[in-house]
């Protein structure tokens, strides 16, 4: 953890990406992505690429909508290995109090997700971009 903290200068870096990365707290638990979020309070630019399950928890999306990142909103954001419990109506209430205009969001399901759970995020990113206000300035979000 001490590693990881001297690497992103105590959350002092506007860019971070992260790939097959696995960060232990100091009590050997690991890390999670809302708590890495939590860490980079200046990030605008942040992409989880190619992560572990374990970095997920049933309550992640909700966790991340709590964050309060109204000073520095992202300018881009990407998730990888999304599973299938994960919140969609808490992560979109994360996208709008957390993103800039016109954000770039890339988002990448888990390989072995249900075709429903990937019928419902679909559905969930062409919601976003068209409930957003003003819709002109909808994210550009990525689903692969």
């Amino acid at each position: 953890m001490q590693e990881f903290l001297m690497i992103i200068e105590n959350g002092k870096l506007e860019q971070v990406r992260l790939r097959d990365v696995r960060i232990f707290k100091d009590d050997e638990n690991i890390l999670v992505i809302e708590e890495i979020v939590e860490l980079l309070p200046t990030a605008v630019d942040v992409a989880f690429n190619q992560v572990f399950p374990e970095m997920y928890t049933p309550e992640t999306a909700q966790n991340l909508a709590f964050l309060d990142r109204s000073m520095i909103k992202f300018e881009s954001f990407e998730l990888a290995q999304i599973p299938q419990n994960f919140d969609i109506s808490m992560f979109g209430l994360f996208l709008k109090a957390n993103m800039i205009p016109k954000a770039f969001i890339t988002l990448r399901l888990q390989q072995n997700i249900g075709e429903i759970f990937r019928n419902e995020f679909q559905h969930f990113c062409e919601t976003i971009k068209l409930d957003w206000d003003p819709i002109y300035e909808a994210p550009r979000i990525n689903l692969i």
